[in-house]
This record gives structure tokens, C-alpha cells and sequence, in this order.
């Protein structure tokens, strides 16, 4: 019967190498230990019993750096994933804002239902975790999608901004009790609306006028603080006057 020394040998090597790719840490570090025990069952078997071997050092070393990868994923891979996510959905984002400002430049009104399909999209998950969302203005934006979605169904998707303006305090009531929201939310809703109107004619009349439109947030921003005023009806103007009153009071006391 041949001697089992070579087999013990090759298990004496095959446990050191299972304990190098092994740390304190009990994660997998891959190391040289490998390749030095492989030699020295060579050695011990002869030619007939390397590829037996080989097979089996092949095999273990594929189970360890499985688990190496596994457990020791690179944060810098992970960084580099999230960066091109939030790459795409920045670019997402751009594209959809020039698609929405070109669609209210070419809508002769501006719809409750128009206006809801906004909401929804300023609302949707990937636009939630674009970098600089802000958490107001995402909160106000849904609890004003659940004030239009009921408004429509009061009101009728073609309702425009002036027949919301024409509501009286009863009908707001009705509207609060259906939607079960303050009517503070109604009111902050209503005037979500309005600014969105307002911005509406400010797109539909630069159109009209042969006036580049905007292609991005800050020229929009930027349309809107040099026409909005233009396309703003005298209520509108006395409103606007009022809120940046109690705008300036609001932080006059907060500085006293």
C-alpha cells in the first residue's frame, strides 16, 4: 500500500493555505500562501498527482475570492454607481423641464389636470433623490396633489386657475371636508396653482413674442422674475404686495 505522507502533506498545505487567506478580521485576504503550498504538494505526489491537486487549489481559491469580493466590495466602486445614477437622473430631470416649459408655451390654458401631471412628476421617487431637492418644497407639492386631485374631481379636469379664483369661502369648505386637509393647505395649494399659471403666460406670451424660451431651472427662474410681473393681473399684483408685507413682518420680529 503506498504511504499516506504525501496525503497528509497535501492537507497540511491545503489547511495553511485556507488559514492565509483567512485575518483576524475573519474577512478573506487573498495572499501568497496559495501558490507556495502548491509547489510543495508537487513535490510530495509527483507528476500523476498534480492535476488532482490543481483541481482542487483552483477551486478553493474561486470559493475564496467570491467571498472576498463579497465582503470587501470597494466604496469607491459603490461611489462611482451612485454618481453616474445621479448623473442620469439629472439629465432625466433637464430634458423633462425643457419637455414641460415647451408644452405650457404650446397650451393656449393651463389645466387643474395639466397642472396635477406636474405635481406628479415633481413628486416621483427620482426626482425626490436628486442632490439639492428641497424637503419643503417636496412636501408642499404633495400635500397640494392630494388638494387638486379632489379638486378635479369637483371641478372637472379643464378647470383653469380664474375658475378656482371664483371659488367662494363655502365652496373652499366643501373642498377642505372632501380632501380632509386644513385650509391652510387648501389655500397653499390654490396658490401653487396661481404661480403656476402666472408662469404659464409667462412662457405662452414669450413664445408669442419670438423670445427664446428657457432650457434650464435658472433661466427659468430668470423669465420669470423679468416678465411675471407683466402677465400679472392687478388682483394678483395687490396679493403679491400683501404677502411680501407679511413677508417683511414675519422677518422683522424674527430679528427683534
Amino acid at each position: 500500500m503506498a504511504s499516506t505522507q504525501p496525503l497528509r502533506a497535501l492537507l497540511r498545505h491545503s489547511a495553511s493555505a485556507r488559514g492565509s487567506f483567512v485575518g483576524t478580521s475573519g474577512r478573506s485576504t487573498v495572499t501568497n500562501s496559495l501558490p507556495i503550498a502548491a509547489s510543495h504538494a508537487g513535490a510530495s505526489f509527483g507528476h500523476q498527482s498534480q492535476p488532482l491537486y490543481c483541481a482542487h487549489s483552483l477551486q478553493t481559491a474561486a470559493g475564496f475570492q467570491r467571498r472576498a469580493i463579497s465582503a470587501t466590495a470597494p466604496k469607491r466602486v459603490i461611489s462611482w454607481v451612485q454618481e453616474k445614477i445621479s448623473g442620469r437622473n439629472e439629465a432625466k430631470a433637464a430634458a423633462k423641464l425643457v419637455e414641460n416649459v415647451n408644452k405650457m408655451a404650446d397650451s393656449p390654458t393651463w389645466t387643474a389636470k395639466q397642472f396635477e401631471e406636474e405635481l406628479d412628476w415633481q413628486t416621483s421617487q427620482w426626482m425626490a433623490k436628486l442632490p439639492g431637492t428641497d424637503s419643503n418644497e417636496l412636501q408642499q407639492a404633495k400635500d397640494a396633489q392630494q388638494v387638486i386631485k379632489v379638486l378635479i374631481e369637483q371641478l372637472g379636469e379643464g378647470a383653469t386657475y380664474g375658475d378656482i379664483a371664483k371659488m367662494d369661502r363655502r365652496a373652499k369648505l366643501k373642498l377642505v371636508i372632501a380632501c380632509k386637509k386644513p385650509m391652510s393647505e387648501v389655500e397653499q395649494a390654490i396658490s401653487l396653482f396661481n404661480q403656476n399659471d402666472i408662469m404659464h403666460r409667462v412662457l405662452r406670451n414669450r413664445k408669442k413674442s419670438g423670445i427664446d424660451l428657457p432650457k434650464d431651472k435658472e433661466s427659468l427662474q430668470m423669465a420669470m422674475q423679468m416678465d411675471g410681473m407683466k402677465v400679472m393681473t392687478k388682483k394678483e399684483l395687490e396679493e403679491m404686495k400683501k404677502l411680501y408685507e407679511k413677508f417683511q413682518m414675519a422677518q422683522m420680529k424674527g430679528e427683534s
